[in-house]
């Protein structure tokens, strides 16, 4: 059988610039990785919503990830004029070592009336509404959580089981809309029901951030291509949870910031729109701590890239195999 690798292909290609931009751009991005390593673009991904499900308006899904896409060898050049010049190959192994997870790909709705053609946007959508539950739990351990309590009451060292925790459901102009008060005593009870031989809520909410980072609609909406994505056989590192209490991902100092606008402006200047207010991309860009820079160049098999930086690739990833493409 003949072995797949997982490839890294970068920079798309842009109708505005010739090759040599193109490939110039590419080197600034090999680089960027060789110094600071890889770093988790975001992307909002979008699913239709119907009324159906309960919801009008799209499902929106901030994604923080770095793609590879499985190939054998011969089929990488094919690859290489949509995705660009430039490919780091990797060992399938070694990257799944790594936390490389395959995407999972939900279709979008057909029609209001196909209702199990909306599984996809359902799932997508009541993942985000678990995800919501967990956090309201998480909330409610704050109420019975000393430490947390006594940033509002400083002098008190003991919290009664009959003291009352206030609990508000509001809208989005912060108006109340329901409100409970509970016992602290009825809070703990419930809490040590729940997370009786369970983890920890904030452990669960970090699985579902890696399956909402995974999620990719089937079919390339812009160009009307039916399971196009879906035939990608993408692969994804995402960072935004943490490993035995250490964060996989870190957000980026300015500085690196301002590198990643040096070496593309055109995309990292471009802005998402996250919960009605807009960031540039590069404020939402997240740097792989969890495997170091070093461990995840030290997998690199080869480096394929255009004849004109063969040389000066070399001399950068000294001791890895660098070809022409």
């Amino acid at each position: 059988m003949t072995p797949t690798f997982f490839y890294h292909s970068f920079p798309r290609p842009r109708t505005s610039e010739t090759s040599r931009e193109l490939a110039e751009r590419g080197w600034r991005i090999l680089r960027a990785i060789r110094r600071t390593g890889f770093i988790l673009a975001p992307e909002i991904v979008e699913w239709t919503a119907p009324v159906s499900i309960g919801s009008s308006t799209p499902i929106r899904l901030l994604q923080q990830r770095i793609c590879f896409t499985e190939l054998q060898r011969h089929e990488l050049p094919a690859h290489s004029e949509q995705f660009g010049p430039y490919a780091i190959e990797f060992n399938v192994t070694a990257l799944r070592r790594a936390g490389a997870l395959p995407v999972i790909y939900m279709p979008q709705a057909l029609s209001e009336n196909d209702h199990l053609a909306l599984l996809g946007p359902i799932t997508v959508s009541h993942l985000g509404h678990i995800e919501h539950t967990l956090r309201s739990l998480i909330n409610l351990y704050q109420h019975t959580d000393i430490e947390h309590l006594q940033k509002q009451y400083p002098n008190a060292t003991y919290f009664a089981d009959d003291c009352v925790a206030t609990l508000i459901n509001g809208d989005e102009s912060r108006g109340t809309i329901q409100e409970f008060k509970i016992p602290l005593g009825s809070i703990r009870d419930m809490l040590a029901y729940l997370t009786f031989e369970n983890a920890p809520f904030q452990a669960m909410i970090g699985v579902l951030s890696i399956l909402q980072s995974l999620f990719y609609p089937t079919d390339d909406e812009h160009v009307d291509q039916p399971l196009t994505y879906y035939r990608q056989r993408e692969w994804r590192i995402t960072a935004n949870y943490s490993v035995n209490g250490t964060p996989r991902g870190q957000p980026l100092s300015e500085e690196q910031k301002k590198d990643l606008l040096h070496i593309d402006g055109v995309f990292w200047n471009r802005k998402l729109c996250i919960e009605e207010q807009e960031y540039r991309r590069a404020d939402k860009a997240l740097s792989l701590a969890l495997p170091a820079t070093e461990q995840l160049l030290s997998m690199i098999t080869r480096i394929v890239v255009p004849t004109e930086f063969v040389e000066q690739t070399r001399e950068l990833y000294s001791g890895v195999l660098v070809e022409d493409r």
